[in-house]
Parts: C-alpha cells; structure tokens; sequence
C-alpha cells in the first residue's frame, strides 16, 4: 500500500532507506519525499542505475527496504518477486531480512474496494502487524526462497489476528448486527429476514433444539444453515460431513478469501477443485451469506454463484477457479485482473487452467513423493497445506507452483 514505507519506518529501530518507483516525483511533494528520505529512485529503463547506488549504499553501511512485489498490490495476495534484491545483496554484501506486514488490505492506502484513500476504513483504529524474520545470507536469498519464506510470514502473522481467535458466537453476532436491515438471503434466492431478524431468531432459538445435519450429500436449507448458526451462538461444536470446525480456522477461512479484489465484485461465480465433496462445499454456502453478505446459488455442475442481494441475474461475467482443502477452506483462487487503468505494473489476477494463487494466512509446500523432500517451483509432487494452526495438512493433490505463483494440479 502507500502506507508501507511509513509503517516499515515506523516499527524498525533503525532508520530505512527506501527503493521506489521514479514515476512518483512527478509529483512535487513526493519530490520533496524522497529528498528528505534519501529514497532511492528505479525505473524500468534505468535499473542498473539503482542497483549501483543501493549496493553503494549499504556496503556504507546503510539499511536499504525493497519492495520486491515491484508494484502496489491491486488484488491482495502475494505476488511474484522481482529479481533486482538478489543483486542489490551479493554486490552490497549483506543479507536479506525478510519482513511481511499484514492487514494492510481493507486500510484507505490499499486498493481494496477498487480504488485508493476515497473509502471509508474498514475499522477504527486500524490494527497492521509488521513481522520479520531472520537474516538470509546473500547467496542464498534466491527470489524463490525468500518469497517462500515471507508466505510462512504471512501465515503467522494472520494467525496472530485478534478477530481469529474471538469466540465463533461473537463473530457471527458482530456480523449480523452490521447493517441489521439489510436483507439476508440463504439458500433458496428469497429473503425471508433481515439480518437483524435472523440474528434475533437464533437468539431464540432453545438450546435443546434438534441439530439438523449439514452432510457432504444433503441439500442446504434454510433450517440446516439455521441450526448450524443456532450451534455456533450456542458455542457448541460445529461439524459438518463429518469435520469439526475449530472458530479460528472457521474464521480465517471467510476472511482470505474477503481480503483480495474478488470479493469487490457486485457478482461472481467459483468453481472449487477439492470441495465439491466435501464439507467446505456446505460451508461456502452457508457462511458466505453470514459473514460476507452474499447471496449463494449452487448451479448444479460444480459452479456457485454468488452475489449481493439484488443484484440482477445477468450481471455475472466471470468464473474463478479455486482450491478447498476439508478443515481448511478454499485456500488458492484465481482473482479478477486489475482494471486497465489502475493497473501500471501489468499484474495478473488470474492463469486460465491453474487453481490461482495462495490466499492471504496460508502456506504451502510440495513434497516429492513419498518422501519429506520439498521440491523447488516448477516441480510436481504432493501438496499440503498449512493455516492457523501451522499443521502441515495433506491435500491428497498432486501439484507445483509456477514462477508467478499460480498452483496447478495434475
């Protein structure tokens, strides 16, 4: 975000110097920005020029940030590295200090939403958190090992959130009293309460009720997604197919996949590789409605449509492949593309085929069969998954990761 260079100065004990893109001193006051900062300026026809001079400078012993994104993130997940840190550190002759911040996506300084700053914060105050890691020798801070190890960062920090480990009743009562008029439409396409009006229903649900199960092969019903909402303000166990469902990894589940410019679409449809089967499948529909104010609609070939209520019937334009793992959540999906014109840099949302990228407070490694070898990008093997918790779990898929970071199954 525009934020960053702010926030990284802000938290680190010793002063930064920052590596930023040249276009930004068209502005005067940034002129003035980068004077007072000593901010290095690149540009794509004159690299070689930054590269020399951030080497320079930290052979004097100065600490130079690079953002290796090479760009302000238009869809929220991590993107794929540039190369130039890897040079700036062998001729500069120190490591490389990984260092992630989270939350940022959803402040006024993020393109969440579609646009910069002219948006209302999603909360006040605005909590971020700047985790780092430990130093990487020159040599071995490849593009590839360190994005990795930023991902692990990314992991742990999102599991740190205060929001995750809240009880899953405060949660859900906490998003049904925003905007408790507004309508919420379940599984049948119609409103038959408001969101005010359901959250009271389940308030007055008896405890005693009889639990209606929510099985891999039972349709949804507007019962069903009551008496699971009816056991989570109940504090009681959720379970469906067979899974339970600890709060945090309930709860990170809907946030992923809310902090990246899919869920800025009026309309959308997804395709879920792994969840059609499973578990998360019911799920999805259940808690996209609670939590993200969609409404659901299961096309009956694999496809869920999702949408805000209201929202004409025509007006989904696309379908974006992901990935869900049982216990996990939908954990890779492919993104809208940036528009046009807010998109300087080219970024990608989206490769035709793949399962998209790794959502926000996830990891992922690939194994070489039979074995606890990792195998570098571009290699296939067997997938798992890490989320809140840190446990590796398997995701009974063979696949890699490409040098943008897309998965792809085999």
């Amino acid at each position: 975000s525009y934020a960053d260079p702010v926030l990284i100065g802000a938290n680190v004990p010793r002063e930064i110097q920052m590596i930023a893109f040249s276009g930004l001193t068209e502005s005067r006051f940034m002129r003035l920005v980068f004077w007072l900062t000593s901010t290095i300026p690149v540009s794509p026809t004159r690299a070689k020029d930054a590269i020399v001079k951030a080497s320079d400078r930290l052979r004097e012993g100065d600490a130079i940030c690079i953002f290796p994104e090479g760009g302000i993130s238009r869809l929220g997940p991590l993107l794929s590295f540039k190369k130039g840190f890897e040079l700036i550190a062998r001729k500069g002759g120190v490591p490389v200090v990984p260092a992630y911040l989270d939350g940022v996506w959803g402040s006024i300084f993020s393109f969440s939403g579609g646009k910069f700053f002219r948006k209302i914060p999603n909360k006040l105050p605005y909590p971020v958190r700047l985790r780092v890691g430990e130093p990487i020798p020159a040599g071995e801070a490849k593009a590839e090992h360190v994005r990795k190890v930023i991902q692990r960062l990314s992991r742990e920090a999102f599991s740190e959130r205060a929001e995750i480990h809240r009880s899953l009743a405060e949660a859900l009562r906490t998003a049904l009293r925003r905007g408790t008029g507004k309508p919420l439409v379940l599984t049948d396409g119609e409103t038959k309460w408001t969101r005010g009006e359901f959250l009271r229903r389940l308030e007055n649900s008896p405890d005693g009720a009889e639990d209606i199960a929510v099985d891999d092969d039972a349709p949804v019903t507007d019962e069903a997604v009551l008496s699971l909402a009816a056991r989570a303000l109940a504090e009681r166990e959720i379970r469906t197919g067979g899974i339970p469902w600890p709060a945090p990894e309930l709860l990170a589940s809907v946030l992923r996949v809310s902090e990246t410019n899919l869920w800025d679409e009026s309309a959308f449809r997804v395709r879920l590789e792994g969840s059609l089967d499973s578990a998360w499948d019911q799920t999805w529909r259940l808690w996209a409605p609670l939590f993200g104010g969609f409404t659901v609609r299961d096309e009956g070939d694999g496809t869920l449509t999702l949408g805000l209520p209201g929202e004409p019937e025509g007006s989904v334009a696309n379908t974006f492949d992901g990935l869900a793992v049982p216990g996990l959540g939908v954990v890779a999906m492919n993104l809208p593309d940036p528009p046009e014109d807010w998109n300087p840099d080219g970024q990608k949302g989206s490769a035709e085929g793949s399962q998209g990228r790794l959502l926000p407070g996830v990891e992922a490694r690939v194994l070489a069969p039979g074995s606890e070898t990792e195998l570098p990008v571009g290699e296939t093997g067997e997938l798992e998954i890490a989320g809140v918790a840190g446990d590796w779990i398997k995701a009974n898929r063979h696949a890699r990761f490409d040098e943008e970071g897309f998965l792809w199954l085999s």
